[in-house]
């Protein structure tokens, strides 16, 4: 059973100093990595070898079996963290048999609010920035939930980094199809999420530059 590894982030952009800022374009980004069917040990050699010839060279300070982008910028910034994921996720490029992306683009001229409600719940109408920031603790599972929408004749193996989220329309039609497999930190402790983790943080980083 093919394995795809989810995980999700922010995707923001801003003007301003470090002080004032303006957002002026934000969506949730989930990244969904689909890994080559009988290449998952391949996976975890090549993912666990480079590990360690990175944590040399990198001169990580604290040794870890999986490592997610928030753990290396916290210890060696962004300008060695990037670079460490980049290489990583090149080694591992011949066990990933593709990348799946998703985000939400709400045009803030054209929908200033958006319907939320739910079973017993009123319905009530709250600004779109504030709709798209309630969507990033849930990504993950969304973005699990896009990619079965697009591969529902596939049997695949769904890993998914925890979530926090009220019982949804999405979710409940994921695990009518699917049984997925939730990590709490999946990123810290899962090779798979955590590749998928360092490619949201690459995602967000590079379309920066």
């Amino acid at each position: 059973m093919p394995i795809v590894a989810f995980d999700a982030g922010d995707f923001h952009r801003w003007k301003g100093t470090k002080s004032n800022k303006q957002t002026i374009f934000f969506t949730p980004l989930g990244i969904g990595v689909a890994i080559k069917e009988g290449k998952e040990e391949s996976f975890k050699k090549a993912y666990h070898k480079t590990r360690k010839e990175l944590m040399k060279d990198f001169n990580i300070p604290t040794k870890r079996l999986v490592y997610s982008h928030a753990n290396l910028w916290k210890e060696i910034d962004h300008f060695r963290a990037i670079p460490f994921c980049d290489q990583m996720v090149k080694k591992l490029q011949k066990t990933i048999e593709y990348i799946f992306c998703s985000y939400v683009i709400l045009p803030p001229k054209e929908i200033k609010k958006v319907p939320v409600g739910g079973y017993g719940c009123p319905l009530e109408e709250i600004p779109a920035m504030n709709f798209l920031r309630a969507l990033t603790p849930m990504f993950s599972y969304v973005t699990a939930w896009a990619h079965s929408g697009r591969h529902k004749f596939e049997n695949n193996n769904y890993l998914i980094d925890n979530f926090s989220s009220k019982h949804t329309t999405s979710w409940r039609d994921l695990i009518s199809s699917f049984t997925p497999k939730i990590f709490p930190k999946g990123d810290e402790c899962n090779e798979f999420i955590s590749i998928a983790d360092m490619m949201v943080y690459l995602t967000e980083k590079k379309f920066w530059a």
